[in-house]
């Protein structure tokens, strides 16, 4: 069977011949073999269902047709007489097509992506919902820590309690601090009256 193909109809009724011509009892069981849910493949002969890269490949492939791209003898001279000679190279033409295109986000505009879609949330969503979500932002703003700065007397006092001076002696030091001679557990005592003085 040797029919040129120009179109997509061309197409669809080459395929159907093609499985017409192979004699096969029912379509059903081309569906259980690749897969497709029942009936499809009958849809796609008939044309309520289009071929696509996950239909067309693999029945082509199962009922053992292929096709081969054949250029018509005057094409190219047609061709060029509508659109004219091509200025560029075609090695400069492959270099244009394999290369890669890179996108570089920003910060900035990521912040502008996430500003729209953050508007396109808020028509979505209910008046309720929007108050909602409004006082729980508000009660965490306000309940974040914040900063305050302390000056004179009141920054002395708290960088006192904050970090103890390395020169102030800690309890600890105090017991193990020799003691002087002569004193030391005794205690100063007030000198005893006599009786004398007592009368």
């Amino acid at each position: 069977m040797t029919e040129a193909v120009h179109d997509y109809d061309g197409l669809r009724e080459t395929i159907r011949g093609h499985i017409e011509a192979l004699n096969i009892i029912s379509l059903e069981a081309i569906d259980e073999q690749l897969g497709f849910t029942r009936g499809h493949t009958q849809k796609l002969l008939s044309g309520s269902k289009h071929f696509g890269r996950h239909t067309l490949g693999p029945l082509l492939g199962f009922i053992g047709l292929s096709f081969e791209p054949h250029a018509a003898p005057d094409a190219a001279t047609r061709i060029t007489q509508i659109l004219g000679v091509r200025k560029c190279r075609s090695e400069m033409l492959r270099a244009a097509t394999h290369n890669q295109i890179s996108f570089r986000l920003t910060r900035r505009h990521m912040k502008k992506l996430g500003k729209l879609g953050n508007k396109a949330r808020t028509r979505k969503l209910k008046p309720s919902t929007r108050r909602r979500i409004a006082r729980q932002a508000a009660n965490a703003r306000w309940h974040k820590p914040r900063v305050v700065e302390v000056k004179g007397a009141a920054a002395k006092r708290l960088r006192a309690l904050v970090e103890p001076s390395a020169t102030a002696p800690t309890s600890a030091a105090r017991s193990r601090r020799p003691q002087a001679a002569g004193s030391g557990a005794r205690t100063r005592q007030a000198p005893r009256r006599s009786r004398a003085n007592k009368a």
